[in-house]
């Protein structure tokens, strides 16, 4: 089944038996409801380190020109 997105609605579009892409679609939801928790989990524990990163970056950036124009004093 693939989803056509449109301006004020979407169309959905599936070829053979409906019975069939039904039962494929459900077998589909139930594996990604198992998924999404452990997405989740990753997604947060990938935010951590890179707001940490962004911060380092951010006081490297501001702490090298300083370091440069006291070495040149």
């Amino acid at each position: 089944m693939k989803v056509k997105r449109g301006k004020d609605s979407d169309t959905f579009v599936y070829s053979g038996d409906l019975k069939k892409e039904i039962k494929k679609c459900e077998a589909e939801m139930r594996k990604i409801e198992a998924e999404l928790p452990y997405l989740k989990f990753a997604s947060e524990q990938a935010q951590k380190p890179y707001i940490a990163k962004k911060k380092r970056l951010g006081a490297l950036k501001e702490f090298v020109p300083l370091a440069k124009k006291k070495l040149n004093e």
